[in-house]
């Protein structure tokens, strides 16, 4: 099996710019606390629709200030939200085509190479007619 996808490591973030609120490089220990506030507050019922009403960010922004020991903006958190949301969705997508699983112990998405060039050729194919079609 060739690996396709793998969640990167602690040893391959940058350490936070603490000078910087309105910006993070965030570390595997920053998004594994925040995603556990997420689900604190979705639990506390404060996640409306596909986001968090006002009280959770200002929650999740304060104790995510006291843990790491820096003040960020509440924008920072919210855009960091939206990040994962999305490479969530990337992941999921491709997880629903045949050929590609997930390696739970290793962290990893996986998928046999003729799967994996397949899928390749289709999605060039799409990025080239979509460019052709709007160039």
């Amino acid at each position: 099996m060739t690996v396709i996808f793998k969640v990167v490591g602690q040893e391959d973030y940058q350490s936070p710019a603490n000078d910087d609120p309105l910006r993070i490089n965030w570390t595997r220990e920053m998004d594994c606390y925040f995603v556990v506030l997420m689900l604190e507050e979705l639990h506390r019922g404060n996640k409306i629709g596909r986001t968090y009403n006002a009280q959770a960010w200002t929650w999740m922004n304060a104790s995510f200030s006291k843990k790491f020991g820096f003040l960020c903006d509440k924008d920072v958190l919210e855009d960091r939200y939206w990040s994962l949301r999305k490479e969530y969705t990337d992941i999921t997508d491709i997880l629903n085509h045949n050929g590609f699983a997930w390696d739970g112990i290793r962290q990893t998405m996986t998928a046999d190479d003729d799967v994996w060039e397949a899928y390749i050729k289709v999605l060039f194919f799409l990025i080239y007619n979509v460019v052709r079609i709007k160039g």
